[in-house]
């Protein structure tokens, strides 16, 4: 007597080759992407390679998931899957710079000594009044710190009633309802390249603190030379990288090290990963790190953008939320961080 089996649901497995070739694509698929991701942190600022990937579309690493990803599901190789999953979690964090901040994750609610809501946004050459008063409506920041600001560029700028518009000069102006007061200005002839700060001294419920806004220089010039060189001449591009290291230190000389009653907050014009930032701000908390969840990315270009503004604080201050606000017409967008006052 013969009996016969019926159909399982078991998946017909692929031929071992097709397995072992879509694991070794998987592997130098994540051995490429971890190598972007080391070179950016290690290298990104000094060498001229590494820069050019620290500030250009590093989205494009994601790229080969298009054709990898269908490969390694097809082949039902879970080494390949593992590898491939890995992989793409090292595209979305060391190398294009996404992060989950633990404080978004697990907000604590006890109560603070104060809270206090900081904007930054380079309000750039064009934004539009009806978007600008809608997200200060809704956002309601306590201090907002501005850059590239003009009595023009800030006319059509609908602020809330009881606010005052405070500066010194160079594009860095703060606007705020709380009691403040300018409290230094540093030039481009200080800083040694373009670029300005400005500090001011705002009463808040956890005593005054000083406010620091930041607009520094920028890589662009240089990243544009190399790239009308066709990737033959790198020296605009080093020289650009030390000017804006230079002006990064004397920024941090003249703001101070991290403190209770210290913010600074702006465009940078550096992302996170570089190592200028890490040399000469590294020892701050950042808003969105502390707090973001994604990419935030505040400029942007045509094809791509960078996460170049930042809000920088110490504890006893902590960051509870961090986002980046809507376009209004600028090509950057504003941050918003949520701090606050934890002596605990």
């Amino acid at each position: 007597m013969t009996t016969t089996t019926g159909p399982t649901n078991t998946p017909a497995r692929r031929p071992g080759w097709l397995r072992r070739r879509a694991a070794w694509v998987a592997a130098a698929y994540l051995a490429i992407v971890a190598a972007a991701g080391a070179l950016i942190d290690v290298a990104g600022d000094d060498a001229a390679w590494a820069t050019l990937v620290l500030f250009g579309p590093r989205w494009v690493f994601a790229l080969p998931l298009l054709a990898v990803g269908p490969v390694v599901a097809w082949s039902r190789s879970r080494w390949a899957i593992g590898l491939t999953v890995a992989a793409g979690l090292v595209v979305a964090g060391p190398v294009t710079g996404g992060t989950v901040g633990v404080a978004a994750l697990a907000r604590r609610d006890r109560p603070a000594v104060a809270s206090l809501r900081v904007v930054t946004w380079n309000v750039g050459k064009a934004h539009t009044s009806d978007a600008s008063r809608r997200f200060l409506d809704d956002a309601r920041p306590d201090v907002l710190v501005l850059q590239e600001a003009t009595e023009a560029s800030l006319h059509p700028v609908h602020f809330p009633d009881g606010w005052r518009l405070h500066t010194q000069g160079g594009g860095v102006w703060v606007a705020t309802a709380l009691p403040a007061r300018p409290d230094g200005l540093l030039t481009p002839q200080e800083l040694g390249a373009w670029g300005w700060a400005a500090r001011y001294v705002v009463g808040t419920a956890a005593g005054d603190v000083r406010v620091v806004g930041v607009h520094l220089p920028t890589v662009r010039p240089g990243v544009e030379a190399a790239l009308a060189s066709r990737l033959r001449d790198f020296g605009p591009l080093r020289a650009a990288v030390a000017d804006r290291a230079a002006a990064a230190r004397v920024a941090r000389l003249w703001a101070g090290n991290p403190a209770a009653d210290l913010i600074v907050a702006g465009d940078f014009n550096t992302p996170p990963e570089g190592r200028v930032y890490a040399a000469c701000w590294g020892d701050f908390r950042n808003a969105f790190s502390d707090a973001g969840v994604g990419w935030g990315q505040t400029k942007e270009t045509r094809l791509f953008g960078s996460r170049i503004d930042h809000v920088l604080f110490a504890r006893p201050w902590r960051c509870q939320a961090a986002w980046v606000g809507p376009a209004m017409g600028s090509d950057h967008r504003p941050l918003v961080a949520d701090l606050v006052y934890d002596p605990d």
